[in-house]
């Protein structure tokens, strides 16, 4: 089955708990995002909240699948699928990339699990920090090395390289440059994307900018700065993160500083679609589950329709999104757990990563569960 690349959306990997600051949501990881929480609260803005569909008019049943374990444990973060329906997923903690075919158990991709930014062949090359995950149409798999600010490639042989980014790794080092290949910098670059003319997109997130890269690994700055081409494009951005572009190019982030959901049209304009200060969390989020604002979304994922799927992670539900800024509960209702189940009776526990098998279904990354839930949308 094909599966065009603008089809899938990628994400970071990274483990998430919520938590609450003055009955506000924040977002505590154990990665590299541990600063998005008190930047959020000073940078969001505070608009209309995405309303709620009580009847279930849009919803999902949710089922998890036995094969998608793996014996030595796993972390789910971003989710991609090929031209076969096979699916790719980092794990930032394990510093690997697996690999799930249609009819296979799940297996290690690459990444030896020693965290380094060691190229060479897949079982021995090392990741400081998986990311992003995004697949051209030849089948390379390129992984946002978010630790690294590195992107880096896996081709049809195995082998690992670095296709874009240089510099020193680690948390200390980010840095911003455009260039060719490892002459360009980034900053924990997150949600990678291709777009209709085979460019990769990349959300650079601790530079505040959407980036891009050539076939030919040439880097420039799309979005997010003065040097951004149209003056629609120089908006500052807060923290880009999820990441999915439609067939005419348009390209739809999340933010988790701005704890919002933006595009960037064709013809050089920056629109918010959702934005709200992070939703307030008391107990069991019962008010979140009434739709009463975002809670840090991070993957998304296009329909069909051109309608959003978004991974509202801290909120722990999966939201659709109508461009124009309608919003409602598909699966989950803002309740941390783990359950199967139809619309809000299915529970999730920080889901990251969203990509759209050709059959329709919806493959989530359910990082704080450690599984695969897989929506069949109604």
């Amino acid at each position: 089955m094909l599966i065009p690349t603008w089809a899938t959306a990628t994400l970071l990997g990274f483990a998430i708990a919520g938590g609450t600051v003055g009955g506000v949501a924040v977002l505590k990881t154990s990665g590299p995002f541990a600063n998005d929480a008190a930047d959020t609260k000073v940078e969001a803005q505070a608009t209309t909240p995405p309303a709620v569909n009580p009847t279930g008019e849009r919803d999902a049943v949710v089922t998890t699948l036995d094969r998608a374990t793996y014996a030595g444990g796993y972390n789910p973060g971003a989710v991609a699928v090929d031209a076969a329906g096979v699916l790719y997923i980092t794990d930032f903690d394990a510093r690997k990339v697996y690999r799930l075919p249609p009819t296979g158990p799940l297996e290690v991709f690459a990444g030896s699990g020693k965290e380094g930014v060691t190229d060479g062949q897949a079982a021995t090359a090392e990741f400081a920090g998986p990311g992003g995950i995004a697949i051209d149409k030849a089948g390379n798999v390129f992984v946002a090395d978010s630790l690294a600010h590195r992107i880096r490639r896996i081709d049809s042989s195995g082998n690992v390289s670095t296709f874009a980014g240089g510099g020193d790794s680690g948390l200390c080092c980010g840095q911003f440059r455009d260039g060719l290949g490892t002459d360009a910098r980034f900053s924990l670059p997150a949600g990678l994307a291709f777009d209709p003319d085979g460019n990769l997109v990349v959300a650079d997130k601790d530079n505040d900018r959407i980036r891009s890269i050539t076939p030919n690994g040439v880097v420039s700055t799309i979005a997010g700065d003065r040097s951004a081409g149209p003056v629609g494009l120089q908006v500052p951005l807060k923290g880009p993160v999820g990441l999915a572009i439609d067939r005419d190019g348009t390209i739809y982030f999340t933010e988790h500083r701005g704890n919002s959901i933006r595009r960037i049209t064709p013809t050089g304009k920056i629109e918010t679609i959702l934005s709200s200060v992070p939703a307030v969390v008391t107990g069991d989020l019962g008010s979140l589950s009434r739709g009463e604002g975002l809670a840090f979304p991070s993957g998304l994922a296009i329909l069909a329709d051109g309608s959003l799927l978004v991974a509202d992670t801290q909120a722990n539900r999966i939201l659709h999104v109508v461009v124009g800024g309608v919003s409602t509960m598909v699966a989950g209702n803002g309740s941390p757990g783990l359950a199967n189940g139809q619309g809000q009776s299915a529970r999730f526990s920080s889901p990251v990563g969203i990509a759209i098998l050709g059959s329709g279904e919806v493959v989530v990354a359910d990082q704080g569960n450690r599984r695969l839930a897989f929506l069949a949308l109604k």
